[in-house]
């Protein structure tokens, strides 16, 4: 089982880009572990403020040779993590050289048509596909949504709370300790 990004313009070409996977073609790139920004970009106080919901399309494709059953997709985050993940489970079509394709967006704040979204955060509530053949994919869109609860910056207004001026005055002095503090840390998981 391996993950690749989305967005290619031709089938299996080469996209390697996260900010370019809104959908369209599989792309013969794989995602790569353990890359800071290899999914989404950091999350910045303006997101913070307009609350940005940020969408991708990834794929898993079946690179083993038997049919997966029972395939679960999840989202394990650090406590203090400022989002929140949504996924949806979505089937390819087929164009006329059938190549699976898929929707695809033109913005990464626009959703996806075919969609439906839910929580995927951790295996409880994992997303799960009852079966994979061997060489098929499956997309899968995320949704990351700024987490009201760990990111209590702005009053109701949207104006900059007095003890965030303070995290921020302290982050000029010694910038690595606030993102430290409020860095936006996730694991994708896949169980079969």
């Amino acid at each position: 089982m391996q993950l690749f990004y989305s967005g290619a313009r031709s089938a299996n070409a080469i996209q390697p880009y996260s900010w370019l996977s809104l959908g369209m073609y599989i792309s013969s790139s794989a995602i790569k572990s353990n890359i800071k920004n290899s999914f989404f970009n950091d999350v910045t106080l303006s997101d913070v403020k307009n609350k940005k919901e940020v969408y991708r399309l990834i794929v898993l494709k079946n690179t083993t040779n038997a049919t997966k059953t029972d395939v679960k997709f999840y989202v394990e985050k650090t406590t203090d993590c400022i989002c929140k993940f949504e996924a949806a489970l979505v089937e390819p079509a087929l164009d006329a050289c059938n190549n699976p394709v898929f929707e695809n967006i033109m913005a990464e704040e626009e959703a996806p048509l075919t969609a439906v979204f839910a929580n995927c955060e951790t295996l409880a509530n994992a997303a799960t596909i009852s079966s994979i053949a061997a060489g098929a994919s499956i997309g899968i869109w995320i949704k990351r949504l700024i987490d009201d609860e760990n990111t209590n910056y702005f009053d109701s207004d949207k104006n900059f709370k007095l003890d965030t001026c303070q995290i921020l005055f302290d982050a000029t002095a010694d910038a690595s300790n606030f993102y430290n503090k409020k860095i936006d840390t996730f694991s994708i998981k896949i169980d079969y």
